[in-house]
């Protein structure tokens, strides 16, 4: 992705997408015989994105029949935003959907550039052809009590026509780029649930000068459209202390996030505190309580199991 020209925030988010993107990557690779085949498929996408009020940035994509407008906006140490995704029909350079109250978005590309992406020599097959250009039409989208607003003729934006690829890697050895498994010496990571729609998570990140990031989600549904908010923010280490046993714990995390919360292990209501946050378009969403189960370990999966198990 080209974040050039664009916000710190725009960075930061594609940085801590990029990580994500690495440790799949990693697991890809983990354990291939030695003259593995891999192969890889990607969906044709279409997307832009624009500025819009009160801060946000707005962006839009088509991707296998449906299409996601994501409104965003954060600062130095956090991130908020607000996904709607409702099914749509596929058609050659177009992104046309409607999200009920909310807006609707009705586009067509006008190419500017073209360009085919090449084949690594290891590879064979169909490589990704990427139209750049404008896209025009209605852009409009009001969220809940009016959080932000785009009301446009015109956005920059790309599309691709998908891949098709079969790669051989002659020189990767069985068992080579194992993934390590926590240690007692790993910071631990808490996740707390609400079934399948609503999240907390924290983790220790940032390697030698290491921070606290908090993170959690909120999903719902209304009628065919999907709404998935979430929030991120930065903190020092101390706003997430533990026990050496992982017996318990308590957060305090910055805004959005307010009050704090607590965990213990055994307790008939393990995850209990005053712990809220702000969504953009839903406010005030309690984090915390007897209905939520909460998990505190030394790997990552405490805090992964809501985001890859949707």
């Amino acid at each position: 992705m080209d974040y050039r020209g664009k916000s710190a925030l725009d960075r930061k988010a594609g940085h801590w997408a990029t990580a994500l993107l690495t440790s799949l990557l990693l697991l890809l690779f983990a354990t291939p015989a030695a003259g593995s085949t891999s192969s890889y498929f990607t969906a044709p996408s279409a997307s832009f994105s624009l500025r819009a009020s009160n801060g946000y940035r707005i962006s839009v994509e088509r991707f296998r029949g449906r299409v996601s407008l994501y409104a965003v906006h954060g600062g130095k140490s956090f991130l908020a935003g607000a996904s709607y995704t409702v099914p749509t029909r596929v058609s050659p350079l177009r992104i046309d959907a409607r999200f009920g109250r909310f807006g609707r978005v009705s586009v067509q590309l006008k190419t500017k550039r073209m360009h085919k992406g090449k084949l690594e020599e290891q590879c064979k097959g169909k490589p990704e052809t990427t139209r750049e250009g404008v896209f025009v039409g209605t852009i409009r989208f009001r969220g809940e009590g009016g959080y932000t607003s785009v009301d446009a003729q015109h956005a920059e934006g790309r599309m691709t026509s998908g891949q098709k690829l079969k790669c051989v890697f002659p020189n990767l050895r069985p068992g080579s780029g194992q993934v390590a498994r926590g240690s007692r010496q790993d910071p631990p990571s808490l996740g707390a649930f609400e079934g399948r729609h609503r999240f907390f998570g924290v983790e220790f990140t940032g390697g030698g000068k290491r921070v606290a990031l908090f993170s959690a989600g909120y999903s719902e549904r209304r009628g065919r459209m999907e709404i998935f908010r979430n929030a991120f923010a930065e903190a020092p280490p101390a706003s997430f202390a533990f026990a050496g046993d992982l017996s318990s714990a308590t957060v305090q995390p910055p805004p959005p996030f307010t009050g704090e919360a607590s965990y213990q292990r055994g307790s008939a209501s393990p995850w209990s505190g005053s712990l809220s946050v702000d969504f953009p378009g839903r406010e005030d969403v309690q984090l915390a309580g007897p209905r939520f189960t909460a998990r505190l370990a030394r790997d990552s999966s405490s805090s992964s199991v809501f985001f890859s198990g949707r």
